[in-house]
């Protein structure tokens, strides 16, 4: 049984510092993604298909509704990750290729 603060995992950075990842709600383990161990990069290159950390079955049905509540559909998320990427395009300046001009060097 995992509840809110049980550690599932722990990730360890290049610079030595460790953070653990907690379970966050009330749930049962049924699965961890040994896969990371060999190839830990698919956390950060695949992480909605072959770099997830954990499946678990959430056991509190409060939880288990707000949870459902609080998301959105893929092409609603990704409509609105591109209207975020657009605000933050269009408040820097950039060069003729649309190279912001912090990227540039002086």
């Amino acid at each position: 049984m995992l509840y809110e603060d049980t550690e599932i995992c722990s990730l360890n950075l290049n610079n030595s510092k460790g953070i653990k990842v907690r379970s966050g709600l009330k749930g049962l383990l049924l699965e961890l993604n040994n896969r990371l161990l060999e190839s830990p990069e698919l956390l950060l290159e695949r992480p909605a298909t072959e770099g997830w950390l954990a499946v678990i079955q959430i056991m509190n049905e409060s939880a288990k509704s707000d949870l459902l509540a609080s998301s959105m559909s893929f092409s609603d998320w990704l409509s609105h990750r591109s209207r975020s990427i657009q605000k933050v395009l269009e408040s820097r300046s950039c060069n003729e290729k649309g190279i912001p001009s912090e990227l540039l060097e002086s």
